[in-house]
């Protein structure tokens, strides 16, 4: 029996940071990630103010600076940003310029010489406190970093950026009890602020306090609803939870507010498919594939959603255009081989299902899918058995893999043994083909009426599905 790997994107929660423009969500969106992000230097660095326009040499090391950096010679950007700090001592922003700069080099001793020094000017400067907690969190000095956090909060309870480094600093040291207490402290202050809020959902669901985190985001919708990114993530988390009309609506809500996003169509898509809304999800994933051509695993996605709406040419289309975007995945081959096979090209199926495992020798997938293959064809019999005898050694309880070696035993002639396991699988899992399996291999033994009735089971699930 076969089945089709779906890529299930984990629900993501991190601290999404604030700093940047765009409204007060901020421009960074973290992706499918199952743990907080890793603090990066880069996620908090402002755009410094230039020097005074003086007609004088920090000024014009300043211009070259930018234009070295953005040529990508951070060398001579370090240079002419400490030129321009020399002539600009008092300017902290431009430090953090030359920080960002030292960091691009790989020379952190330099860059927190360079905010420290800043800071014993201007030790009420926000910025470079920020990079500098970054800087020593990044060296797991995490102390020292949370000192500089809290020298910003003492001065300024509300400064989210702050809020939110400190509560990361946590989750990287496994504290989330305390990265929530943070934001618990934060909520009793700041109740209508929807970024608290926001963050405050994505550590609950971190926590898997799933009603707290569902709540938690309802309010930063209520609160500010022209943002996507409290939607998106209700979205992941009804689909975590599978509930997947609730998933479509958070979804299909998140890109009234942005429709450029490919991926929220492939988890539309994904909602849609698990509701059975085959045409709606393959629509979802078209778009989505045109909007990031360049990602194979969206063209997999859709192949196949094209075979669950029975669009088998379309899918092979798809699937091959996969492959030609991108030919390492084992996932891809694997998809092919399955949408081969539908359209009766056995020996392209094959020879799909071989490039997979080649790439991938012990994936269970890919062994049970290549070893049923073999099977309906009734060739190569004991290979197939070892394909599909590795593949439940991995997973001996799959209903699938059951079927599969049960399909092999009754091409063999060995219909006791193949009954055994067939009426196994049947147990695990409602399926029209195990169940025509079992009729066909109850037939063999005799037992028409038992067959009949396994036979009428299967013709009930089909009309069904």
């Amino acid at each position: 029996m076969t089945g089709r790997a779906v890529l299930i994107a984990a629900l993501g929660v991190l601290v999404w940071w604030t700093q940047s423009g765009g409204g007060p969500w901020g421009s960074a969106r973290g992706e499918a990630a199952g743990v907080a992000a890793p603090l990066q230097w880069q996620t908090l660095q402002p755009l410094p103010a230039a020097p005074a326009r003086q007609a004088g040499a920090g000024y014009a090391a300043y211009l070259r600076g930018l234009l070295a950096e953005q040529a990508g010679d951070q060398g001579a950007a370090v240079a002419e940003y400490a030129e321009a700090l020399a002539h600009d001592p008092a300017s902290s922003r431009l430090a953090v310029r030359l920080a960002t700069a030292e960091l691009r080099q790989s020379r952190p001793a330099d860059a927190a010489r360079t905010l420290e020094e800043t800071l014993t000017r201007d030790p009420h400067a926000v910025p470079p406190r920020l990079l500098l907690g970054l800087l020593y969190a990044g060296q797991q000095r995490f102390v020292e970093s949370a000192q500089q956090y809290e020298v910003i909060l003492r001065r300024d309870p509300r400064n989210l950026s702050a809020i939110s480094s400190l509560a990361e600093l946590c989750l990287l040291q496994d504290k989330l009890h305390e990265a929530l207490a943070i934001y618990e402290r934060v909520l009793a202050e700041q109740p209508t602020s929807p970024v608290i809020r926001f963050n405050a959902g994505m550590l609950y669901a971190k926590a898997q306090r799933w009603a707290d985190a569902e709540s938690q985001l309802r309010v930063a919708v209520t609160l500010d609803p022209e943002a996507s990114e409290p939607r998106l993530v209700l979205g992941a988390l009804y689909e975590l939870r599978g509930r997947w009309p609730e998933a479509i609506a958070a979804y299909r809500a998140a890109l009234a507010a942005d429709r450029d996003d490919p991926w929220v169509y492939q988890h539309l898509a994904r909602a849609y498919e698990e509701t059975r809304q085959f045409p709606e999800a393959v629509a979802a994933y078209q778009r989505a594939v045109a909007l990031a051509p360049d990602d194979g695993a969206g063209y997999v996605a859709l192949g196949g959603a094209l075979l669950d709406a029975g669009a088998v040419g379309q899918a092979v289309a798809a699937l091959e255009t996969a492959l030609d975007v991108d030919p390492a995945p084992p996932s891809a081959w694997l998809a092919l081989g399955m949408a081969y096979r539908a359209a009766d090209r056995w020996p392209s199926a094959e020879t799909a299902l071989r490039q997979a495992l080649a790439r991938d020798p012990k994936n269970a997938e890919v062994l049970n899918t290549l070893g049923y293959l073999l099977a309906e064809q009734g060739i190569q019999l004991a290979e197939a058995e070892a394909l599909v005898r590795q593949a439940l050694a991995q997973e001996p309880e799959s209903g699938a893999f059951l079927d599969s070696l049960g399909w092999v035993y009754f091409q063999q002639g060995r219909f006791p043994e193949a009954r055994d396991l067939l009426e196994r699988a049947a147990a695990r899992v409602d399926d029209a083909e195990v169940l025509g399996h079992l009729g066909d291999v109850l037939s063999a033994l005799g037992d028409p009426r038992a067959a009949r009735r396994a036979w009428d089971r299967a013709r009930t699930l089909k009309r069904h599905h």
